[in-house]
């Protein structure tokens, strides 16, 4: 936390006499996607800079920097890469993907698996054991034993329950110990738990076991005990000015605490407010931290007393992922919000909400989306009176509602169905896309209007035209007429174009899915590595299949789209005739290899509420295995709507599954010869080639109320119509609609979805 807290303090600490204006209008921006820039009212004495957050906030951040020339505009960048993980550094309990990044070499159902209670632990001691247990070393042979509760013998942190740490030699509750107990780890900071804040005073040192949060550190020894906790000595926010001593006193002084401690905390860092003005940092004892302690001891460590299934001892403290299988994003968002309004305080004073969004966007984020997961939904019709203008179409209020209409011209504008909003703006109905313009890189069997369209340079009667059967390939796949694929050289010959391989072929192994016939995907035999085109959906419960997890059989879906009954449990296939896989031990088949299981489903009635617990959402399937779904927020006009998700086996998925099966029977033999290999599964090009407008639109409402049911049911025609405006289009054109209903959705969400 520490090593956080600086890398922010050297990104902004440093800028001296700077100000930041928050300047939303496009016509002072040269470039399109940049953030930061020098305004004109600069002078020698300070900069101001202009700032805007960047026009992808989840894909892209601004970098925080005041080195910038006179008329540049710095550009925001691609947001960092998730890490890649390392072969045999996943402990157990922890999610995986193959065999190999597992320290036991065991990745099943989507996560690391290690030994269980009384098994031996001597090869790599805590890390062999699952969570919930650790390595007991005074044993002849280690064995993995039960994590110790409260008030037990301990040597080490690692042999507590989760909600615990080994002090003076007692498994104890954290924040739990009064003034003058004894904490064994005072003054070794090395020993405090991740995700734990350290105030950036300097005495007395800081303690997770005391009440205070602050301890005294024995005279030539080790450990100390507990104190009364600092805090500011006026109100807050304190004014100073960054590098002036003794601005900012603190004190533990108050009725029956002696002694009296005096001291000072620092100025800064340097506030990110659009006047320079800066303020003392907190100590343990002001408000913000208190409120920190409070979550710690009243969430966090409930949730985590023994956490026996989801993380292992030595993720012990507070860890993301923990927090995300505890409770789900809203429980790390309140981690995040609690955390940083404690330890970057001063940064949060007089700083507009779009400051926040460029230079803080985690604690921005998990602000917005836990205030958007928390609010009613209020339709407000064409109504104008409560909007600032007539293009307004979403309106945060005070009182945790949205304030929400469609756009009040809904053939040329649309509302921007985002999140994350600037709190005291109005979200503004924007132009719709415009017509587009040619395409370009199109593939054989696309429709085209011109040579230059085509990637093969030949559009001939408004189709692009590729290479015929034996024809030479030397670009791969892509040269080929739809129905061929590209077979690859060998050492006598040239790569030709020939036929997509049939279902159940063995004469040619396939190596990719683009090889097989279009309502096929290429399967690797677990044993041998050879892939044998099998249709999809075709593979029953038991079996083997090689795409567990990959979601790359549905084109022009996004992979975070696949609905899966958690993060980690279960995986998507479209091979399996459930959709549902699991991962298995690493094969032949490569390193997605998996095994067909039965499709979950919620054991509730539908839907069923949730409150983000790590077992709220139970699902079952026909082989009784046990999976837990994710909460996920709704958007009624009832406060704190929670809905869990649904999986392949209830009934918006079956209904989708049966709809796509009977898609690929249909069309099987029209679909070989009318779209390229590439154009497989469900993309949108293909799909209005061959089925038409009805049939997308069946396709999009379909699967749109299945992946995001949560968000759908019981949002009244309004909200559909702003927030899954897809699934509102496609509903009224499947089915009767009355005029005021057309009207208010408009046809232009049928244009959108087809240029989609």
């Amino acid at each position: 936390m520490k090593a956080a807290l600086a890398l922010l303090c050297l990104a902004v600490c440093a800028l001296g006499q700077t100000w930041y204006k928050c300047d939303l209008d496009a016509a002072d921006w040269v470039n399109a996607n940049t953030c930061l820039k020098l305004d004109d009212s600069s002078t020698s004495d300070y900069n101001v800079i202009d700032i805007r957050p960047c026009v992808s906030p989840f894909g892209s951040v601004c970098p925080a920097t005041t080195n910038i020339g006179e008329n540049d505009e710095i550009a925001c960048t691609a947001s960092t890469a998730l890490p890649v993980l390392t072969a045999g550094s996943v402990v157990p309990g922890m999610p995986c993907t193959s065999d190999v990044v597992c320290v036991s070499g065991i990745c099943s159902m989507g996560y690391c698996v290690g030994v269980g209670s009384g098994e031996s632990c001597a090869t790599n001691g805590d890390e062999d054991c699952n969570p919930g247990l650790y390595c007991d070393t005074t044993q002849t042979t280690p064995v993995c034993t039960a994590l110790l509760g409260l008030g037990n013998y301990c040597t080490g942190d690692n042999q507590c329950a989760m909600n615990l740490g080994c002090n003076n030699n007692v498994c104890t509750a954290f924040y739990s110990l009064d003034a003058s107990e004894i904490d064994s780890h005072c003054g070794n900071v090395g020993t405090d738990y991740n995700g734990f804040p350290l105030p950036v005073g300097s005495a007395p040192n800081y303690s997770v076991y005391c009440k205070s949060g602050t301890c005294t550190e024995n005279q030539g020894g080790t450990g100390g005990s507990c104190t009364f906790a600092l805090h500011s000595s006026t109100s807050v926010p304190v004014s100073c000015t960054v590098g002036t001593a003794d601005q900012c006193p603190t004190n533990n002084g108050s009725t029956g605490e002696n002694p009296t401690i005096t001291t000072n905390t620092v100025c800064g860092p340097t506030s990110l407010n659009p006047t320079g003005q800066t303020y003392c940092a907190l100590e343990i004892g002001d408000a913000n931290f208190l409120t920190f302690i409070q979550w710690v001891t009243g969430t966090w460590a409930p949730l985590f007393n023994g956490a026996t299934q989801y993380c292992h001892t030595s993720l012990r403290g507070i860890n993301n992922e923990c927090l995300r299988r505890m409770g789900g994003e809203y429980l790390l968002n309140e981690y995040t919000v609690v955390l940083q309004n404690a330890v970057n305080f001063p940064l949060h004073q007089d700083t507009d909400v779009c400051t926040l969004q460029v230079f803080l966007p985690e604690y921005f984020a998990s602000q917005q989306y836990n205030y958007f997961c928390d609010t009613v939904f209020q339709c407000l019709g064409n109504s104008t009176t409560a909007f600032a203008n007539n293009v307004g179409c979403i309106q945060q209020t005070p009182y945790s509602t949205f304030n929400i209409r469609p756009c009040t011209d809904p053939i040329n504008t649309v509302c921007p169905t985002v999140q994350i909003y600037q709190a005291t703006k109005e979200v503004e109905c924007v132009p719709g896309p415009s017509a587009p313009g040619a395409a370009t890189g199109l593939l054989p069997g696309d429709i085209c209007s011109s040579n230059y369209q085509c990637l093969s340079n030949l559009c001939t009667n408004g189709m692009c035209v590729g290479v015929g059967n034996t024809g030479l390939c030397p670009n791969g796949d892509s040269d080929c007429n739809p129905g061929l694929y590209c077979i690859p050289a060998t050492g006598t010959s040239d790569a030709i174009c020939g036929p997509l391989l049939a279902t159940g072929s063995t004469t040619t192994h396939c190596t990719s899915s683009s090889q097989c016939a279009m309502n096929a995907g290429c399967n690797f035999d677990p044993t041998t590595g050879l892939g044998v085109c099998v249709e999809y959906y075709s593979v029953g419960t038991g079996q083997s299949v090689s795409d567990c997890g990959m979601g790359s059989f549905i084109a022009g879906m996004k992979s975070a789209s696949f609905p899966q009954g958690s993060s980690y449990y279960v995986q998507y296939s479209a091979l399996c005739n459930s959709g549902t896989c699991a991962f298995t031990s690493g094969t032949l088949a490569g390193s997605y290899a998996g095994t067909c299981v039965a499709a979950y489903h919620s054991q509730g009635a539908l839907p069923q509420t949730c409150n983000f617990g790590p077992t709220d959402c139970p699902m079952t399937n026909a082989d009784n295995a046990i999976t837990y779904g994710q909460c996920k927020c709704a958007m009624t006009n009832t406060p704190k709507t929670r809905y869990c998700s649904i999986d392949f086996g209830d009934q918006p998925w079956v209904d989708f599954i049966s709809w796509r099966q009977t898609y690929f029977t249909n069309f099987t033999t029209y679909y070989s010869t009318s779209c390229h290999t590439y154009r497989r599964a469900f993309d949108p090009l293909c799909m209005q080639k061959i089925g038409g407008t009805p049939r997308m639109m069946q396709f999009q409402e379909i699967w749109s109320l299945a992946n995001n049911y949560a968000t759908i049911i019981n949002a009244d025609n309004c909200t559909q119509q702003v927030y899954n405006s897809a699934y509102r289009t496609a509903h009224l054109y499947n089915t009767p609609y009355t005029p005021d209903e057309i009207s208010a959705a408009g046809w232009l969400g049928l244009a959108l979805f087809l240029a989609y």
